[in-house]
This record gives C-alpha cells, sequence and structure tokens, in this order.
C-alpha cells in the first residue's frame, strides 16, 4: 500500500557469475570481497536496489560504499546495514530486502515502510 512503503527500490538482473574486473569497484567491505559467483552478482543488484529506493529523497549519487550486503538467497533475503545517512535514514539503519531467480533472472526488491 502506497500509505505505508516510504521508499521503493528494484533491480533486475542476469543471475549469473559477478564479473571479476567489477569487484573492487563493487564489493568494497572484506566480507562482500569474500563472496563469490551468484552472492557477489545478488550483492551488486541489492545496491542497485538500495540507489533506486533512496534516490529520490537523497536527490545525488552516492556510492557502492554507501551500504553493505550480506545475502541470503537461501532464505530468499539480503540484508543491508547503511554505512551513512541516507535521507532520514541514519548510518547504521538495518533493512532486509527480498531476493527471487525467476528463469535465469535475478530480482531483488526493497520496501522500506514508513
Amino acid at each position: 500500500r502506497a500509505d505505508t512503503v516510504q521508499r521503493l527500490g528494484l533491480d533486475l538482473a542476469e543471475a549469473s557469475d559477478f564479473p571479476e574486473h567489477l569487484r573492487k569497484e563493487i564489493l568494497r567491505t572484506p566480507e562482500e570481497q569474500r563472496q563469490s559467483g551468484l552472492d557477489a552478482r545478488i550483492t551488486f543488484s541489492a545496491k542497485e536496489t538500495v540507489f533506486k529506493a533512496f534516490y529520490p529523497e537523497v536527490g545525488s549519487y552516492f556510492g557502492f560504499d554507501a551500504v553493505d550486503v550480506a545475502p541470503a538467497l537461501s532464505d530468499g533475503r539480503f540484508d543491508i546495514r547503511l554505512r551513512r545517512a541516507l535521507g532520514t535514514c541514519p548510518a547504521g539503519t538495518e533493512l532486509q530486502g527480498a531476493v527471487l531467480i525467476l528463469d535465469n533472472r535475478l530480482v531483488t526488491l526493497l520496501a522500506v515502510h514508513a
């Protein structure tokens, strides 16, 4: 419902391994650097989803280092921790998004409730 969701982000990507040449740019923390294959792709997609959810409020570009992501594909989710304030959400805010694979497509979704 529109009156309960403050922010909404969605990303659609290929469900495949993450390109090695992009790892250092996208996977910023030691924990993210240790991710392999599909988990690394989920982390990238989740960061894109966070950007799409928060950009309308923030109104300016923020980098991949603004959030930490921990994928949990077996549970159909990913966990997020904001490393910096984004809009009205302070640094340290923890959120949870949904992850789904359909027909070799990776879908990540974040709905932040008011």
